[in-house]
């Protein structure tokens, strides 16, 4: 099946002292913290020639036509220029707003390298979607704190092993998005080739 779609996002690590990764609830199962990559579209387009123009203004996602163009998206994507490089500004606001926090929201953001998963998404008339990801590694001080507290008050945040994520579900059977995949092993470059 070709691939008829590409999204890019930025994913938050967030680990807690056990080296579990922070993970939140939503309606498609427990997800990670991430954003749609909201800049640099006019310049992705023009790599990526057929695309059809119905994606919304405010993301790096496009429908496509042809594969063929796949590798030099990638190839843009890793440059990191001419798009959004940093999430902080997006994780601090998520954070004051689902935890309802009064305090300042200190994290210190390090790029970490980037990720790819091509998936359906679900329903009978979702794309086969090719996901990219520039991944980070935020130390939120005592905000980690903070965070494990509501995991036990069986809050919607969750802190997932490594094991947990790469099997989708947790040790109590809560399912896991496949996006929490992007957190694990990410890389320095991808070698994005045209999907057969």
């Amino acid at each position: 099946m070709p691939v008829k779609r590409i999204s890019c996002y930025a994913v938050a690590i967030i680990l807690d002292q056990q080296k579990r990764y922070l993970l939140t609830e939503s309606g498609e199962g427990l997800m990670p913290i991430c954003t749609p990559i909201g800049t640099g579209r006019q310049q992705a387009a023009r790599i990526l020639h057929d695309y059809d123009g119905s994606e919304p203004d405010n993301a790096l996602s496009f429908t496509i036509q042809d594969q063929a163009s796949l590798p030099h998206f990638a190839d843009w994507f890793m440059t990191r220029k001419g798009r959004d490089t940093s999430m902080k500004p997006f994780l601090v606001r998520y954070l004051r707003n689902n935890t309802h926090s009064l305090e300042n929201v200190s994290a210190k953001e390090t790029f970490r390298g980037f990720n790819a998963l091509t998936f359906q998404p679900g329903g009978a008339h979702s794309f086969l979607t090719m996901h990219l990801f520039d991944v980070f590694v935020f130390d939120l001080g005592s905000m980690t704190n903070r965070l494990a507290r509501l995991v036990q008050a069986k809050s919607p945040w969750y802190f997932a092993t490594a094991n947990e994520i790469t099997h989708l579900y947790t040790f109590d059977n809560r399912h896991i998005n496949r996006l929490a995949g992007a957190l694990l092993k990410p890389r320095q470059k991808l070698d994005i080739g045209i999907p057969s």
